[in-house]
């Protein structure tokens, strides 16, 4: 399956329409991520791409977007869902967090939630910074 970061082949034999699924929510997560400030980035890791942006903090936020849609393909394919988002901070994982509990949560989708409260919480932080003397 092309996709806006390169092939992505599932683990799974996904039908049409799943594969449409899958798809349509790769490229809604593009869409946040081009639309927004270009905080955003695209790396490489181990041959994968990986979503990076350097918070105010100094930490490095890390969506592993074919993770996420490998965890989508398996729910849609049928395998329980893991109720897992694939998200990392300096590296490490944030295993607190989850998708909806009745497995219809999308780890792509959650990745591109992520993606738009830091760009709200920015545009927040940015406000007070004018307001302040």
């Amino acid at each position: 399956m092309e996709t806006p970061y390169g092939p992505f082949e599932p683990s799974v034999e996904l039908d049409e329409s799943q594969a449409k699924t899958l798809l349509r929510s790769l490229e809604a997560f593009e869409a946040v991520r081009t639309s927004g400030d270009g905080s955003f980035t695209v790396d490489l890791s181990e041959d994968q791409p990986l979503i990076v942006r350097n918070m105010l903090t100094g930490s490095r936020l890390e969506l592993p977007i074919f993770e996420a849609a490998e965890l989508d393909a398996q729910r849609l394919y049928g395998y329980p869902p893991t109720n897992h988002v694939p998200a990392r901070v300096n590296g490490q994982p944030r295993n607190g967090l989850r998708t909806a509990e009745d497995g219809s949560g999308s780890a792509v989708d959650a990745l591109t939630s992520i993606m738009l409260l830091c760009f709200s919480i920015e545009s927040h932080v940015d406000r007070l910074m004018d307001r302040w003397p």
